[in-house]
């Protein structure tokens, strides 16, 4: 199994448009997104940082696997898990709140 980087809601919703979802609608932080074949819909909350537990979700509501949704997000320009822990700690160094979110 491959490890989840740490990714906010709008990097979940581009590499998802990838794989033929489209928005179909907004409610208040929540995203809506759907694909007509095969016909699935998922709710990617608009966030900062989605947590694991919920990005696994959605990876699984959009019948996708870790991997492709990985290879996803390095289409549409997210750094390599390899990277992704040095850009986490850039971050957390300009916004010490998002630390409360590391595992």
């Amino acid at each position: 199994m491959s490890k989840l980087p740490v990714i906010s809601g709008r990097k979940c919703v581009q590499a998802l448009k990838r794989a033929d979802f489209y928005q179909k609608r907004q409610t208040g932080s929540h995203l809506v997104l759907r694909r007509d074949e095969p016909f699935t819909q998922v709710v990617v909350p608009d966030h900062k940082v989605l947590g694991r537990g919920t990005l696994r979700a959605i990876i699984r509501q959009a019948g996708l696997g870790v991997d492709e949704f990985l290879h996803l997000l390095e289409l549409v320009g997210y750094p390599k898990a390899s990277r992704a822990g040095d850009e986490m700690v850039q971050a957390i160094a300009k916004d010490p709140d998002l630390s409360r979110y590391i595992l």
